[in-house]
């Protein structure tokens, strides 16, 4: 008997046909928002379900002509950028003086971080809304800057005590930031 069939199993195989069942229930609802998007009105009210007739692309020339859809995007991706770029500065530098450096209140800093992922992320959201509101920084650029740079900040700590060996053990000794201090 061949080795790879003695492997298969009648368990086995009902676990990866549930696995199988699983994925594809999970990818139902994204093939269907891709082939509803190209129904018009009038076939969607037919029925929500079935695949287009004839398949048109007039709804994604509607939202980019009649809605402010190039100026969401732009928002999104500006705040997206600006936000891994500033919090990539920060985690970077927070994290190397927090692994190499002792300092007064270094404990208490990184208990603060814990206590940030303690915490969950939605359960600061009103709070800052509500300051954001009395600040007068409503419906700003900034006012969703910041909270996504601390929000991100709450989630920097890392276990490395030294930095060269996590380094190391995660990319390899030639590709390694850190130089090896002995």
């Amino acid at each position: 008997m061949n080795k790879a069939l003695r492997k298969l199993s009648i368990p086995r195989l009902l676990v990866n046909a549930a696995f199988v069942l699983l994925s594809l229930g999970c990818l139902y609802p994204v093939l269907w928002v891709g082939y509803t998007s190209v129904k018009s009105l009038k076939e969607y009210n037919v029925s929500i379900v079935s695949f287009p007739a004839h398949p048109t692309v007039a709804n994604y020339v509607q939202i980019l002509r009649n809605a402010k859809f190039i100026d969401y995007f732009f928002n999104s991706a500006f705040i997206s950028l600006a936000t891994l770029a500033v919090t990539l500065v920060l985690a970077y530098l927070t994290g190397y003086f927090l692994s190499r450096f002792k300092f007064r209140g270094r404990n208490l800093l990184y208990g603060f971080f814990m206590f940030g992922i303690v915490v969950p992320t939605h359960a600061w959201l009103l709070p800052v809304f509500a300051q954001f509101k009395s600040l007068g920084l409503y419906d700003r650029r900034i006012t969703l800057l910041l909270p996504y740079v601390a929000f991100c900040c709450l989630t920097w700590p890392s276990p490395c005590r030294r930095p060269y060996s996590c380094s190391r053990v995660s990319c390899g000794r030639y590709r390694s930031k850190w130089k090896n201090p002995r």
